[in-house]
């Protein structure tokens, strides 16, 4: 032992004046890491997702529906598969937080997850343009909420767009109805 090491300092310590962490009392937590055993009051972490016929927009939302994240957007790019889909709200997610389940609005009638009809994703160029065969057939049933669950590794639920919004607005007090 070297005269400048205090007894018990471990010499591959960086500043020998901070408490090992080794001997620190467990009871005691570091407030700045969080406890594993906590669980965390804004969790869980929701990726959500608006799949729109001019943009695919999408954030991340805390469990009190607050962004947590600024939204990113890309134009919705035509004509575009399923896969073409799946793949591209992918890339929009990457940069942003960690989350741990998805939701996602479809402009088109979806039951349990999977696209019954996609008016936008079934043309060649967007709406009001001629619809291709084979993208129509692709997207008949497609499920998309599979898909995602397989693409992101997170449950995903898949609904139509207007009904996540009246979903978003239900307070659950009283007698509420939402028509989309």
């Amino acid at each position: 032992m070297t005269a400048e090491q205090p007894t018990g300092a471990d010499p591959a310590r960086a500043d020998p004046e901070q408490p090992d962490p080794e001997q620190a009392d467990p009871e005691q937590a570091d407030p700045a890491r969080p406890d594993p055993e906590q669980p965390d009051p804004e969790r869980p972490f929701t990726l959500a997702i608006d799949i729109g016929g001019t943009g695919l927009k999408a954030s991340v939302l805390d469990k009190a529906g607050r962004m947590v994240a600024d939204r990113v957007r890309v134009p919705t790019t035509y004509p575009l598969s399923p896969e073409g889909m799946v793949e591209a709200l992918a890339e929009l997610a990457a940069p942003l937080p960690a989350y741990q389940r998805v939701s996602a609005g479809f402009p088109g009638m979806v039951r349990g997850g999977r696209v019954l009809s996609a008016p936008h994703f079934v043309t060649e160029s967007g709406p009001g343009s001629p619809v291709v065969p084979e993208l129509e057939q692709a997207w008949a049933g497609f499920d998309l909420a599979g898909a995602l669950l397989r693409r992101l590794g997170h449950p995903a639920r898949v609904a139509n767009d207007a009904d996540v919004q009246g979903a978003a607005v239900v307070e659950g007090k009283g007698f509420e109805l939402v028509l989309t």
